[in-house]
């Protein structure tokens, strides 16, 4: 009965958006979950543009985490002609939605635009985009850097000289490219409002003989106002494919005809990693066996899991964070996880903070070594329900060994100005998430050097200059060096797991569920022609482009 009930609500919920949804359902695909607010940015340069782009503009190359592989997109080839010399080889069919072609000029002016655009980041090391000819570029650079140079190749979008040189450079960041948006992709810019952006195909799309023809003549990411709206336009075949958390609906899987990634728990594939992050700068988070004691008293990890996602992801976590990928737990030294890891011992944890001076009060909680009163608190951004039921149960571990810990949900611009800014004493988030390489996690862990403002990482304001040589180090042998990197990856993990700046909780899912009333084909498990991401950038950065071209009409 209460199913029951709980559908028709959510379904009631959808009607006000399935309003907006008037283009022929055939021919539509309605996605879900990377829209959070009207269009305003179109922006390909601009880090903080809307849905779309990745399916208006193209990259050099698609990343496939699946494979752990570049998949050539504009790029035809590349290689390395010398240790400091990368040339990449262009599709010569390639046009602009303007009817110009695409030529290696386009691809040197993009590449070359951080050089006199302050907001945009330069590649590490490289000195020069050299133009051989219409279709051969070269990359030279003083000292790659492989794991910021590769990721720029699926991540960066390579933009029109002909259209953005008459752009002021002050104004190329902030111009918002609303206006016949002109790009090379599968798809074209059609419309925006309040509830969805809109994209049609462009039918002249060169890779049509490369990739195949997409199959959806409209593609619109569609704006909604909470997890319950979307589940009703899922149940209702109103939305084909969702990138929303919606709990409890495996249970819909059957009667609705519903898809996700695996046919059994855990359901979704693992994105990213969560981690509860500590302040170093904060007493007494600044004491490395305070944080140690932290991690033994927080678990079991399938106790919270199951509490929270209920086979949703996987019920463990590596100790170290990595994500379970080969391109990840290649480098795990399982010798230093077993010396230098820790379990679930709240026992442990106890006589820690016992031997550390933090012994308990009258009323039960742990005070400072000086007597002064020791209360913390763990932050995430309020409406995160899964994040919020998960910092509850952290909490109430801690409090088991007598911290007096509080779960706090702050609006999401105040929980972002106080992670940033250092605000807070302990707080939830996830780094960077698959990738080819754990230099991503790392790095983005406690690779930035500490300022006022921590605007990319480094939340927990960790200072450590052997692990700062360390990634340096790392950062100059290619990603399948395994001989040189592996002893480079042990003595971070070694740091890591001794110094504890933040403590791996779960594995954030690729929260993936598609309805099969209009569209089918989608990627499974057992079908993994892509990952199953409709989020920004992911068509690229995740290759899932491929889907469109994939997915074939319901008959």
């Amino acid at each position: 009965m209460k199913k029951i009930v709980l559908v028709v609500i959510v379904i009631l919920l959808a009607a006000s958006v399935a309003m907006a949804l008037t283009l022929p359902r055939n021919e539509t695909f309605y996605e879900g979950g990377a829209m959070w607010a009207p269009l305003t940015n179109f922006n390909p340069l601009n880090v903080n543009h809307g849905w779309g782009v990745d399916l208006v503009y193209p990259t050099l190359f698609m990343y496939n985490p699946l494979t752990n592989q570049m998949v050539p997109y504009l790029a035809e080839s590349a290689t390395w002609t010398s240790k400091t010399t990368y040339v990449i080889n262009l599709r010569h069919n390639a046009y602009w939605t303007d009817g110009q072609p695409v030529t290696a000029q386009d691809v040197k002016y993009t590449f070359e635009l951080p050089f006199t655009v302050s907001q945009l980041v330069p590649i590490v090391g490289l000195k020069s985009v050299n133009v051989i000819n219409d279709y051969e570029v070269q990359f030279v650079f003083s000292h790659p850097n492989y794991p910021n140079f590769y990721p720029a190749l699926y991540s960066d979008y390579i933009v029109p000289e002909h259209i953005w040189s008459q752009v002021a450079t002050s104004d190329i960041f902030s111009k918002a490219n609303l206006t016949n948006p002109v790009g090379c992709g599968p798809y074209e810019y059609l419309a925006s409002n309040q509830q969805e952006i809109i994209l049609q195909r462009n039918d002249n799309w060169w890779g049509n003989d490369v990739f195949g023809k997409p199959a959806p003549k409209y593609v619109v990411e569609i704006y909604a106002s909470s997890n319950n709206v979307a589940l009703g336009l899922l149940l209702q075949g109103q939305l084909d494919m969702s990138s929303f958390y919606l709990p409890g609906a495996e249970t819909l899987m059957g009667p609705y005809n519903l898809t996700t990634w695996n046919k059994k728990p855990p359901y979704m594939p693992s994105n990213a990693t969560t981690l509860l992050f500590l302040n170093t700068t904060a007493t007494p988070l600044n004491n490395v066996q305070f944080r140690r004691a932290l991690a033994y008293a927080i678990g079991p990890i399938s106790d919270l899991t199951q509490r929270v996602y209920a086979g949703y992801v996987p019920n463990y976590v590596n100790q170290l964070g990595f994500l379970p990928i080969k391109s990840w737990m290649q480098f795990e030294d399982k010798s230093v996880v077993s010396q230098y890891g820790y379990t679930f011992d709240p026992a442990k944890a106890a006589q820690m903070l016992d031997q550390l001076g933090y012994t308990k009060g009258p009323n039960g909680w742990r005070t400072m070594p000086n007597g002064q009163p020791l209360k913390l608190s763990i932050i995430c951004p309020y409406g995160w329900t899964d994040w919020m039921a998960a910092e509850r149960i952290v909490a109430e571990d801690l409090q088991k060994v007598g911290l007096n810990v509080t779960a706090d949900f702050p609006d999401y611009s105040t929980y972002f100005s106080d992670i940033t800014s250092g605000n807070y004493t302990m707080m939830m988030s996830n780094p960077n998430g698959v990738s080819q390489t754990p230099y991503t996690y790392f790095y983005s862990l406690f690779g930035y050097p500490v300022q006022q403002y921590m605007y990319n990482g480094n939340f927990e304001r960790y200072t450590n200059p052997t692990v700062t040589d360390l990634l340096n180090k790392i950062a100059t042998y290619p990603l399948n060096d395994t001989t040189d990197l592996q002893p480079l990856y042990s003595q971070i993990e070694q740091i890591f797991l001794q110094d504890m700046p933040a403590i791996p909780l779960f594995y954030n899912g690729m929260w993936y569920l598609a309805n099969s009333s209009v569209w089918t084909n989608y990627p499974t498990a057992d079908n993994p022609y892509c990952w199953p991401s409709t989020y920004n950038n992911a068509n690229v950065i995740d290759g899932s482009l491929l889907l469109y071209t994939h997915i074939k009409p319901a008959k």
